[in-house]
């Protein structure tokens, strides 16, 4: 079987070039409208990506696929910052990363789990909330927002 359509490439840079100095999501749409609706092939800069625009497309990749994508690259800064991707994020499929969503599933992400943290979260968005309201000036929410949710997840 052969690989999806996609737009050209450059050595190096691979399609970046038809994504530079758009809205990312834009620039996506109209490429898998060209190039592979609704799967195409980019290159970004040396590393293969598979684009899937649809949600049936999607669904199918995840059935029938998954363990073909279920590890992803590594810049040498995340290997350093990770520990080597040995977290359930980054870890390669396999026994490792298994036992890992096991524990995830099982221990973490539990309905009372996740209630136990309702007040951290609740704290975060009213402490973001005085900070926006004490400036008294115009504000950009993605900004504050980023940030918000940023200390909610180291908490």
């Amino acid at each position: 079987m052969g690989q999806p359509p996609g737009p050209w490439t450059l050595p190096v840079i691979g399609s970046l070039h038809h994504i530079a100095g758009q809205l990312p999501h834009r620039a996506l749409r109209d490429l898998a409208r060209r190039h592979g609706w609704p799967v195409m092939l980019l290159q970004l800069g040396e590393v293969p990506t598979l684009v899937v625009s649809s949600r049936s497309g999607a669904r199918e990749v995840m059935r029938t696929h998954d363990a073909s994508f279920a590890t992803r690259p590594m810049s040498s800064a995340v290997r350093v910052i990770t520990n080597g991707g040995r977290d359930i994020a980054l870890d390669p499929y396999g026994d490792h990363w298994r036992q890992m969503r096991r524990i995830a599933v099982t221990e973490l992400l539990t309905a009372r789990r996740v209630l136990s943290f309702r007040a951290i979260r609740e704290e975060e968005v009213a402490a973001m909330l005085r900070a926006s309201a004490a400036s008294g000036e115009e504000i950009d929410m993605r900004t504050r927002l980023s940030a918000m949710v940023a200390d909610s997840t180291v908490h």
